[in-house]
C-alpha cells in the first residue's frame, strides 16, 4: 500500500494504479480502502465509469466519508448534481456533523 500511496502522491496515478490493482489480487478479501485508491486514480486519469465501479465497489464494502466524498465529487465533475445529492445526503446519515458535508450539501441544495 505505502508504494502505492507514494505514487500517487507523486502524481503518477498509472503506476499507483497498477500498484493497487496488484495488490488487490494478491489478497483473498477486498480492501476498502484500496478500491477507493483504485477508483480515486481512475478519477485523476479521467476513467470515470471505472472510477465510479471502484468507488461504489469500496463503499458497498465499507461506508466510509472519504469514499462518499469523492464519488460525490466525481458526479459533480460528471455534472450530475442530483446524484451529487443524494451521496452526500447518504453520507450525512454516516456523519451528522461534519461541518464540510454539510456546506457541501448545502451548496448543492442551492443548485437544485
Amino acid at each position: 500500500k505505502h508504494v502505492a500511496r507514494t505514487l500517487f502522491l507523486l502524481g503518477k496515478y498509472k503506476p499507483a494504479l497498477d500498484t493497487y490493482k496488484e495488490l488487490e489480487s494478491l489478497t483473498k478479501e477486498h480492501d476498502w480502502e484500496v478500491l477507493h485508491n483504485i477508483g480515486v486514480c481512475y478519477m485523476h486519469l479521467k476513467d470515470y465509469n471505472k472510477a465510479l465501479e471502484m468507488l461504489t465497489q469500496s463503499l458497498d464494502l465499507t461506508p466510509q466519508i472519504v469514499t462518499y466524498t469523492e464519488l460525490g465529487r466525481l458526479y459533480l465533475m460528471r455534472g450530475d448534481i442530483a446524484k451529487a445529492t443524494e451521496i452526500y445526503r447518504r453520507a450525512t446519515k454516516h456523519n451528522p456533523e461534519d461541518p464540510e458535508l454539510l456546506s457541501t450539501l448545502g451548496l448543492l441544495y442551492l443548485q437544485t
